[in-house]
């Protein structure tokens, strides 16, 4: 397949939990984040009407340029695969737990995730989300 370069963080979000209770149990430090009540604002960080409805956590993982989206993805779970029980009691209360993909392309681009990686994200309750980014877009997004 033709080249592409990816960007994966981890997102959190839920109703009422701490983003001290996120950074915590997760012993990672956040890339992102904001607070149920926080100002909404864009990206480049201008404000919009109306507050944050709870709370958002994230961690963008550096890659290096030539990763590959399944060996990432792998890498990743056996390294957050102890948390299994905090991702539970995330989704348990109306949190969700996800990997954010940025997948920029050149051209004509994909990859298989085999049913360990699939079945590896199911059993951590691990969503992924996938932003395909075309030709001309810069690999600086935000997991916003």
């Amino acid at each position: 397949m033709y080249p592409y370069q990816l960007k994966i963080a981890l997102r959190i979000t839920h109703p009422f939990l701490t983003l001290l209770d996120i950074t915590q149990a997760l012993s990672l430090k956040p890339s992102g984040v904001w607070t149920a009540g926080d100002q909404r604002v864009t990206p480049t960080g201008h404000p919009l009407e109306g507050s944050r409805k709870g709370t958002y956590w994230y961690r963008d993982f550096p890659l290096s340029r030539n990763a590959q989206l399944s060996s990432s993805i792998w890498s990743l779970l056996n390294r957050l695969s102890s948390r299994k029980t905090f991702f539970k009691k995330v989704r348990a209360k109306g949190g969700t737990v996800e990997f954010f993909v940025g997948w920029f392309i050149e051209r004509n681009s994909g990859e298989t995730l085999g049913q360990d990686v699939l079945k590896d994200l199911s059993n951590l309750q691990i969503d992924l989300a996938l932003d395909v980014y075309p030709p001309g877009h810069s690999t600086r997004k935000r997991s916003r």
